[in-house]
């Protein structure tokens, strides 16, 4: 399908491993983007990978030729990791059509399908025409700004709301034992 397009949500993790030297390495097909969620942040703020405006974003989406209206099937190396944060912006910017492949890059090499390596140039051989202009959609459905989660935690705290609060963040950073949030 002209609308079908395959992105690489692989993000930087230690230990040398360069999600974008992997990207050119070996990724899906020739056509398939980058979707760098540490580059597609509001450039900002002093919190790493904070949501860009929809501006911001429709912009990098515009590069990348991932139109609102495209079949996009997301992946990273093990199929659960950044991937679900890149589908939830494109979803929360109102890309209408976003799946997440799963297994990820290393069950499809597992299963010993093609993977194309060279060059990439964002947005390469996709068409630069169509409805690129993202917006959040109900954002206050899916955002908790920083007042509403006191209250939240308020609530909580006296037992006086169903919400349940989910931290995700590695157990170092929850338990403080890393202090990149928090020393700046």
């Amino acid at each position: 399908s002209d609308k079908l397009r395959l992105v690489d949500a692989n993000m930087a993790g230690g230990q040398g491993y360069n999600p974008k030297k992997l990207h050119e390495m070996k990724r899906l097909t020739k056509e398939t983007q980058y979707f760098s969620i540490a580059d597609i942040a509001c450039p900002d703020s002093k919190f790493p990978k904070t949501l860009p405006s929809a501006e911001q974003f429709s912009e990098h989406m515009r590069r990348l030729g991932l139109r609102k209206d495209d079949q996009i099937v997301l992946y990273d190396l093990y199929g659960m990791q950044t991937v679900a944060r890149a589908a939830w912006m494109l979803r929360f910017y109102g890309a209408t059509d976003v799946k997440i492949m799963n297994g990820g890059l290393y069950k499809w090499i597992s299963e010993k399908k093609a993977t194309h390596g060279g060059k990439y140039v964002n947005g390469e051989g996709l068409p630069t025409d169509g409805d690129f202009d993202y917006e959040a959609v109900n954002e206050d459905r899916v955002i908790r700004d920083i007042s509403k989660m006191h209250n939240i935690a308020y609530y909580l705290q006296n037992k006086a709301t169903n919400w349940q609060v989910i931290d995700t963040r590695p157990a170092a950073h929850f338990h403080r034992l890393h202090t990149v949030y928090y020393d700046q």
